[in-house]
């Protein structure tokens, strides 16, 4: 029985890797050829899970691929234009429906993905196809293992039921670390992974509730699973998710307090969902609406971190846009929304603190560049916010303080500079100029060392050269997003 997902000329059937329409336990041996790296990464754990649910126990896995290590070591040996040409269609594909690779997965990384699955024997062989170019031929064994079978039944339950949107990159991956490592936890140790089932009943009630089915189905039984499933249900039909994103939206809104504002609606559900283990459906309806009352806004799958900082995010970028039309009092509402979730802090705080800034609100701009600054986003970005807190400082006269900041510059010389502008404006130009003049020299470059070091020559004093101007230019993102696949 060939498959394939576009091409039909040597294919008995088109379908998805992801979502195969046989029967658990079908097939002795799949074979995988060339076909893992026109799948992402959630894509080809789900991939691999549907070959373990419908191959028989100790049923053989063989996936063939390109060898993406052996691959680029020859890209970079071999410089004829041809022959990169080639290795280059052969790293990323071709253009084309179907034929373009959406990742290449080491050996290391597809055996642990393999063993995550469920397969045992994990072994590295020499390619029987495609032998024109650097290949990887990876064998592998089914398991009987339970926990992989319940999780393999649950994986194509959540993908069919909406529990999961394997498009969703960061939103699958979040949910296969946290509730299905929440899973693992429990089938490792059920007498201590219960709580881990309960966390994952706030995260996504549809979600336990299939993987209650599962468990049946792989014949599973355990004392709590019926209470287990009788909540879920209940919370599911409640729309839980939906309501902790809107008590959420509530909770940034009118702060209680500082922190993280997901930690404090997931513990407060988390408890909720612990007292009402055992109750009747009808005392769980009457308990969640009242504490968690509002229920409109759009559809969720799951409440989790990943969706709450994607929003998060959205209302500090949009805050950020309007700063830069000089739309200022919504961009104030915007980021201040965005800081009070305590989730996303770095660069709405340090925008916010710009605007004030800017309104000559100075003393709240120095809170909101030290809040920012314990957030640790990197050498770069951080030199600006201190550069900023020292001139909010220089401008309000607390000198001292701006001294000390100044102190703490990742980069010696630029914090070395900003101790000599202190000098300057504290009436001290001699002491200015030999610190710059010591900078000059070892080839140190900023838009103010040139002014300073030629007002602090003579004794112009403090009025010579005007405090240095605060930035309104608000600071875009450019981040990087990382994860752990």
């Amino acid at each position: 029985m060939n498959v394939d997902a576009f091409d039909a000329s040597v294919a008995d059937l088109l379908c998805r890797l992801t979502c195969l329409p046989f029967a658990d336990g079908t097939f002795s041996l799949v074979e995988c050829h060339h076909t893992i790296e026109h799948l992402g990464p959630i894509h080809a754990i789900y991939a691999l899970s549907e070959c373990f649910r419908v191959m028989k126990p100790r049923g053989r896995l063989v996936i063939e691929t390109p060898d993406i290590e052996a691959s680029f070591g020859s890209f970079l040996e071999d410089r004829s234009a041809g022959s990169r040409a080639s290795l280059l269609t052969w790293i990323f594909g071709l253009d084309s429906p179907g034929m373009g690779h959406r990742m290449l997965y080491p050996a290391r990384l597809l055996g642990k993905m393999l063993r995550e699955a469920g397969f045992d024997r994990v072994r590295i062989r020499e390619p029987r196809t495609h032998l024109y170019r650097e290949g990887l031929r990876v064998t592998a064994v089914r398991s009987a293992r339970t926990e992989a079978e319940v999780l393999a039944r649950w994986r194509q339950k959540a993908l069919a039921g909406g529990v999961i949107d394997a498009d969703n990159h960061l939103e699958a991956l979040e949910l296969e670390r946290v509730f299905v490592g929440n899973l693992r936890r429990y089938h490792s140790n059920p007498a201590a992974g219960k709580n881990r089932i309960l966390d994952n009943v706030v995260c996504s009630p549809l979600g336990v509730l299939l993987w209650c089915e599962a468990m049946r189905e792989a014949g599973c039984s355990i004392a709590e699973l019926e209470t287990i499933a009788n909540l879920a249900r209940a919370l599911a039909r409640l729309d839980l998710p939906r309501r902790l994103v809107r008590d959420l939206q509530a909770t940034i809104e009118s702060p209680a307090g500082p922190g993280d504002a997901y930690d404090r609606v997931f513990s407060r559900a988390r408890a909720a969902v612990g007292r009402l283990a055992c109750r009747p459906e009808r005392e769980v309806a009457s308990s969640v609406r009242g504490a968690f009352p509002a229920r409109g806004g759009p559809a969720v799958r799951a409440f989790t971190r990943h969706l709450v900082l994607t929003q998060v995010r959205r209302m500090r970028d949009r805050g950020t846009k309007c700063m830069a039309l000089g739309r200022h009092a919504q961009a104030a509402r915007l980021l201040r929304l965005a800081v009070n979730s305590g989730i996303e802090s770095y660069y709405a705080t340090v925008n916010l603190a710009m605007l004030d800034a800017m309104f000559s609100r100075l003393g709240e701009a120095v809170e909101l560049y030290r809040t920012a600054l314990t957030c640790r986003a990197g050498e770069g970005v951080d030199a600006v916010a201190r550069e900023e807190l020292v001139k909010c400082l220089l401008h309000l006269r607390r000198r001292e303080e701006a001294y000390e900041e100044a102190e703490r510059f990742c980069t010696a010389r630029l914090g070395n500079l900003w101790k000599a502008i202190i000098l300057y404006h504290g009436g001290d130009p001699a002491g200015c100029h030999a610190k710059l003049a010591r900078l000059a020299r070892t080839g140190f470059r900023h838009e103010h060392l040139e002014r300073y070091l030629e007002a602090s020559r003579g004794d112009g004093g403090e009025s010579s050269v005007p405090l240095p101007p605060l930035r309104t230019e608000p600071l875009v993102t450019g981040e990087g997003v990382h994860h752990l696949f």
